[in-house]
């Protein structure tokens, strides 16, 4: 086995080298994390605006006889109830999650945790326009109750493309943020984490 000794001076240089490599990495876990909880806050303000609008409006135009017209109102108010309490829960979350320290390695977890619930989410909201479609459909087909089918049907289609339109977009925005740092996260060959430092070739 082949020893290898270090002079006072080599081990001075080693341990300045990691402590400026450990401060640069900080600095750029904490730099792209606030870009990432920035974009994030901006999309839940977005939903949350959204779901609010829509619960005001409708709430008002939900007037007259119990046809198609009022059940599309009456859906658009239940699904937007429900997105202003995801919207603000993906608020709560994000706050929460705000300013933690992070390796690198944490900050591109949760990334690509982001990315992939976003897609995920995009798919679902296919599925609800779809529904909707097919509430449509069956409302030609029956008799005694085809305006709430019908009304119920255009508002999924409605808010499923909504939410179609504004999961893509906040997954074009993330990943976007993600590619103009790829070469950043490439250099980037020491990883400092609570269990100490990870080295990736």
């Amino acid at each position: 086995m082949t020893k290898i000794f270090l002079t006072g001076k080599q081990v001075f240089f080693i341990i300045f080298f990691l402590a400026v490599l450990s401060a640069e990495a900080q600095d750029f876990t904490n730099s792209f994390a606030e870009k990432q909880y920035k974009i994030t806050k901006t999309g839940m303000f977005t939903l949350g605006g959204w779901s609010l609008g829509n619960i005001v409006v409708n709430a008002a135009l939900l007037s007259g006889p119990k046809n198609s017209t009022r059940y599309f109102h009456e859906m658009n108010i239940y699904w937007n109830l429900v997105n202003l309490a995801i919207a603000g829960g993906g608020y709560w979350a994000n706050q929460k999650s705000r300013g933690k320290a992070r390796s690198v390695y944490g900050i591109l977890e949760r990334q690509h945790k982001i990315e992939k619930s976003l897609l995920f989410n995009a798919g679902l909201d296919v599925a609800y326009m779809a529904a909707g479609q097919l509430l449509r459909e069956r409302a030609k087909h029956v008799s005694g109750n085809s305006q709430r089918l019908e009304g119920f049907g255009n508002g999924l289609i409605l808010q499923g493309a909504f939410l179609f339109t504004f999961d893509v977009l906040l997954h074009a925005v993330h990943v976007s943020h993600r590619k103009k740092n790829k070469k950043d996260l490439e250099q980037i060959k020491l990883v400092f984490n609570s269990g100490g430092i990870r080295m990736y070739f």
